[in-house]
């Protein structure tokens, strides 16, 4: 038998430490939403539906109510996200700009949603999940009356999908 205590090194002892937060941080991974997606969704989406509204042409009324109360609902949920992405543009166009710790904690943030959920961004992004659902219902009714689609291929992905990559 030896006199030797069995103390781990040093780095073993980081490890141990370490490694509980990386598995945390591994583990709630892809959990959040990927903003810049939810935004460029958004904005795809927002541009189709107005070009369709804008064609009124043979539309009975009301066929377009369930689009129009989603888009108010979406609105609704996403103004916090959109007043943190005008403050944040606003203050950037500012003489002095944003500075190096704006930057990074703004950054922070922005990893903080893809790793962990937000429930002011979830909720932005289930109210745009519904608008997608709603437009596409919405096509199906104007299709059924005969109308012809206006929708380009490239511009309407599932929402769904596009929030989570």
């Amino acid at each position: 038998m030896t006199g030797r205590s069995q103390q781990p090194s040093p780095s073993r002892a980081k490890l141990r430490r370490v490694l509980p937060v990386a598995m945390l941080l591994l583990a709630l991974a892809g959990c959040g939403t990927n903003l810049q997606a939810l935004m460029d969704e958004q904005n795809r989406l927002d541009w189709q539906v107005a070009e369709v509204l804008a064609d009124d042409s043979g539309r009975p009324p009301g066929l377009d109510q369930r689009l129009l109360e989603a888009e108010t609902a979406k609105i609704d949920a996403c103004e916090p996200l959109y007043s943190s992405v005008m403050q944040r543009v606003d203050r950037s166009y500012e003489a002095d700009g944003l500075s190096f710790g704006e930057r990074f904690f703004a950054d922070l943030q922005v990893l903080g949603a893809l790793l962990v959920p937000i429930p002011s961004i979830e909720n932005c992004a289930a109210a745009q999940e519904e608008f997608a659902q709603s437009y596409q219902s919405f096509e199906q009714q104007r299709n059924a009356l005969g109308q012809a689609p206006l929708e380009r291929p490239e511009l309407v992905r599932a929402s769904a999908s596009a929030a989570t990559q």
